[in-house]
């Protein structure tokens, strides 16, 4: 299956209302929004480092792979003033038996809406990809529309 033909998931494992899936030689980038509680109860998780761990155990509690493990390397918070938007980056590893997989993610709310994104390589392309993704994780921010 392709990652196009996959179906529409946040980090928070719920299916998403819009998403844009970004395809890259070594890797792949999705951004979704979703409606829902999710929305409402991000910043009650704590700090940058709880919200991390919460996304985690989520993507570890899969039923379609129950051996998939995530480790948390890094948790930041970056706040816009302007806009009162708090975007959490995430840095964490994904692996399984049959893969291992280096992931870069934001998440925000706004309006009741929760949007993500997530760029993510094999390990083995991660310092391929790195400053790229982490450029893309540190420029992503909503606007307003006017």
């Amino acid at each position: 299956m392709s990652a196009s033909e996959l179906p529409a998931v946040d980090l928070f494992g719920t299916y998403i209302e819009e998403y844009q899936h970004c395809g890259f030689k070594s890797g792949s980038c999705l951004v979704c929004l979703m409606d829902g509680d999710p929305a409402e109860w991000i910043e009650s998780f704590g700090g940058p480092k709880d919200v991390g761990e919460v996304v985690l155990r989520r993507i570890a509690r899969t039923k379609r792979n129950p051996d998939i493990r995530a480790t948390l390397i890094d948790a930041s918070l970056r706040e816009d003033a302007e806009t009162n938007v708090k975007y959490y980056k995430l840095e964490f590893c994904v692996e399984s038996p049959s893969f291992r997989r280096h992931n870069v993610a934001v998440c925000c709310v706004r309006d009741g809406r929760l949007y993500t994104l997530n760029a993510q390589a094999p390990e083995s392309a991660w310092k391929a990809v790195q400053n790229e993704f982490f450029a893309m994780a540190d420029s992503f921010s909503l606007v307003i529309d006017v």
